[in-house]
């Protein structure tokens, strides 16, 4: 998991690490846990085989809602995928 960050911040921006690559963009929270991530400029290094950073990346653009339990946040995409980060 260390080669798949994001780190929100506090003005609405994100920064993610995408295996090789670093991503920006913007999130916006609703009062029910809905979660919408808009990812925006990315490095276009090329990754190894085998790297999952580009469907990491389509990943946090399909978010759906998050929860924060036991120290985790569940990242719940819209076909129902998940996303942990501990």
């Amino acid at each position: 998991q260390a080669n798949y960050t994001i780190e929100f911040k506090t003005d609405g921006t994100f920064n993610a690490k995408a295996d090789c690559n670093q991503v920006s963009g913007t999130y916006t929270t609703t009062s029910s846990n809905g979660l919408t991530i808009v990812p925006g400029p990315s490095t276009l290094v090329a990754c190894p085989e085998g790297s999952m950073g580009s469907q990491y990346v389509a990943g946090l653009g399909d978010t759906a809602s998050y929860a924060i339990a036991s120290g985790a946040l569940t990242v719940t995409l819209k076909d129902s995928g998940t996303l942990v980060f501990k």
